[in-house]
């Protein structure tokens, strides 16, 4: 269960809010409400949330002064900042201050479900980091006998397999892979193939040439370009190559 803060002067909404978040989210438990940016730096050093959903404009300090302050409580902390004004300088100011999103009041409650589930990867990310804070001159996620420390990743791994599952024929970059669920590539390469036997591009690679045997096999007669295009290969020579080192034919083989 992930911590979360809310903070905003409008009391009735922040109390409402804090409701909705907890019917549509079961990984995140409402840990504290704040109604103004000092009393939200205080609950922030005492309740040590996992992430903030904060309201910008608020008496005494707004929500951008509270997130410039809160980076020196807390520098990784997950921020969401919430306004009733689609304004672009504000949602600039929040990028620049490292909010993952800029949310216009009323809160859709899709948009708002949609937004949790991204920030309990960003959650179990966090977490998994603070875990497996490095010693000095060992590299980052190693631990010093050079196995992977124990932390808890299996749904996140779970998360990027179903992802990579889902878009195989678009093209799939680690480090774009990484940037997604907030790891650096190569401890994602490692964890993940740790959990499957492949790192992601090999992942990936096997399911494009079993989505290519799929269609080859459906449509007797398809061109190869066709199969090539529909499993994420723009070359249909690489494309052969590629086919032919794992199964061991040419598609033209293949397809006989």
């Amino acid at each position: 269960m992930y911590r979360l803060m809310i903070v905003d002067d409008e009391v009735p909404f922040c109390r409402a809010l804090a409701g909705i978040v907890e019917e549509l989210s079961d990984e995140f438990a409402v840990v504290g409400l704040a109604f103004d940016g000092e009393d939200a730096l205080d609950s922030l050093r005492r309740l040590k949330p996992d992430a903030v959903i904060t309201d910008i404009r608020m008496q005494v300090m707004d929500g951008l002064q509270f997130l410039e302050q809160a980076r020196s409580v807390d520098p990784d902390l997950i921020a969401v900042v919430l306004s009733a004004y689609p304004d672009f300088h504000y949602a600039q100011k929040a990028l620049q201050l490292h909010a993952e999103d800029y949310l216009v009041k009323p809160v859709n409650e899709d948009e708002l479900r949609r937004l949790l589930a991204v920030l309990a990867r960003k959650c179990e990310a966090r977490r998994m980091h603070k875990a497996i804070r490095p010693l000095p001159g060992i590299p980052d996620a190693v631990a010093a006998d050079g196995k992977m420390p124990p932390v808890h990743h299996d749904k996140l791994l779970a998360d990027v397999e179903r992802y990579l599952q889902e878009h195989f024929a678009s093209p799939v970059l680690l480090q774009e892979l990484s940037s997604r669920f907030g790891l650096v590539p190569h401890y994602l390469s490692a964890l993940f193939r740790k959990r499957t036997g492949e790192t992601p591009g090999e992942y990936v690679t096997r399911l494009r040439v079993e989505e290519a045997k799929r269609l080859i096999d459906a449509q007797p007669g398809v061109l190869l370009k066709q199969v090539a295009d529909a499993v994420g290969f723009q070359d249909p020579f690489y494309f052969s190559k590629v086919f032919k080192k794992a199964t061991g034919q040419s598609p033209s083989q293949y397809m006989k």
